[in-house]
């Protein structure tokens, strides 16, 4: 049995070749906020956080893409143009 005080968060993995433009995405598009970056002189990780999850974002993970769903009310975001959008990282 796992204690609770032991885990202090969960995360979802996904790649970001160009973790730039996958922030970006995540972040513009989908209203994710950017919870932080590493390391900061060249940064391969990063964490966002939004609709009650936490996406971990790593340039050197070469995993699945994934996929994301996310429940709306409506298209009211003007920045997606369809039900279904592909982000720059392939999820």
């Amino acid at each position: 049995m796992i204690k609770k005080s032991v885990i202090e968060a969960a995360e979802i993995l996904l790649p970001a070749e160009d973790l730039q433009s996958t922030l970006d995405f995540f972040g513009e598009k989908l209203g994710f906020r950017l919870l932080s970056i590493f390391p900061a002189d060249a940064p391969h990780t990063a964490l966002m956080a939004g609709h009650g999850i936490r996406l971990r974002f790593e340039s050197r993970y070469e995993g699945s893409p994934g996929c994301l769903r996310l429940s709306c009310d409506g298209l009211k975001n003007s920045g997606i143009d369809m039900q279904e959008t592909l982000a720059p990282n392939g999820t």
